[in-house]
């Protein structure tokens, strides 16, 4: 995973006096040959990435997730977890059974259950759950227009009522980037999209969904100062009619400078008020060439005309 920020070249600088290499860095006195200050230098290799798609054997995965909870309206949304504190997902190659566990589950998904419905870019399997609900797992390869589909990650989600309501965990899985593997700038700008539904409730009102794929997301991570920040335009998509403006709002979290996972809960926003929420999320592949975030957010409008507050959990993706 990726190690950044001010507490990683501290880190560093002190290993380096005492020529500790386990950080993979040692410091390089200056010579006649090599005259200057000190540096540091790598001591670790380059390291490699399998794509997801050609992982074999026995394999697993934490993820971090955003749960729904389907039986209201608005839905429920619980706390979108912290990185690779979410659910579990685990492969045995031999038996080509799927294991979901965490938050309760033990769910199983093996040959019999593959479900062949959905359209190209999904592995889905389905199986009975409790009474008549159909517990579901599904991975799905994700892409941006344009730019083709992402190599390193996937979306994992998974639909059950095993705690006796409908739940859906939308999670995020993957290769993640090495600590080591550092990208050659400091300042690293994603394409990214945002994939989710919101809900917009009038005070006093009712409560409309609104598909959310259309919003606009700057994503970009700053590798010295150690955060991540996303500013998301949120744009609703109604059944009928113009798109809706939502608002806008713009979070920053913290990178873990010994795991490389980002997680934040500060926001900020000119035209919406009382921002609440998380986003959870990590770097994959070669460098941080693709990231993605899981997110849990509610707002509401500054504006008095009308009132409202948007909720949205979704699945945010990007790539340098």
């Amino acid at each position: 995973m990726i190690r950044f920020g001010a507490a990683l070249a501290g880190a560093l600088l002190l290993s380096a006096c005492w020529a500790d290499d386990r950080d993979g860095t040692v410091m390089v006195r200056p010579s006649a040959a090599a005259p200057g200050g000190f540096r540091l230098v790598s001591t670790l290799a380059t390291p490699t990435y399998p794509k997801f798609a050609d992982l074999t054997g026995d394999r697993s995965f934490a993820s971090s997730c955003a749960k729904q909870i389907n039986n209201t309206m608005p839905p429920g949304y619980g706390a979108a977890t912290l990185p690779d504190q979410g659910l579990a997902f685990a492969y045995t190659d031999a038996t080509q059974v799927w294991a979901v566990t965490g938050d309760g589950l033990g769910l199983s998904f093996g040959p019999a259950n593959v479900d062949t419905s959905l359209p190209p870019g999904f592995q889905a399997w389905a199986k009975p759950g409790m009474g008549s609900f159909v517990d579901r797992l599904r991975y799905q390869t994700v892409g941006i227009v344009g730019i083709g589909p992402f190599e390193y990650m996937r979306t994992a989600q998974v639909i059950t009522n095993a705690s006796g309501a409908s739940t859906t965990y939308n999670c995020i899985i993957g290769v993640p980037t090495e600590v080591s593997d550092v990208p050659a700038t400091s300042l690293v700008t994603y394409q990214a999209v945002y994939g989710g539904s919101g809900y917009r409730t009038i005070a006093g009102g009712a409560t409309s969904p609104f598909p959310l794929g259309r919003s606009i997301v700057a994503l970009q991570a700053d590798l010295l100062a150690g955060t991540v920040t996303a500013t998301i335009h949120f744009i609703g998509t109604p059944a009928s009619g113009p798109d809706v403006d939502l608002g806008t709002v713009t979070g920053t979290a913290a990178i873990d400078p010994l795991t490389g996972a980002y997680y934040g809960t500060s926001w900020s926003s000119a035209d919406m008020t009382g921002v609440t929420g998380q986003f959870s999320g990590r770097f994959y592949g070669p460098q941080g060439k693709e990231t993605a975030f899981v997110l849990t957010l509610a707002a509401n409008s500054a504006a008095a005309s009308p009132a409202y507050t948007l909720r949205t959990a979704a699945t945010v993706i990007g790539t340098q």
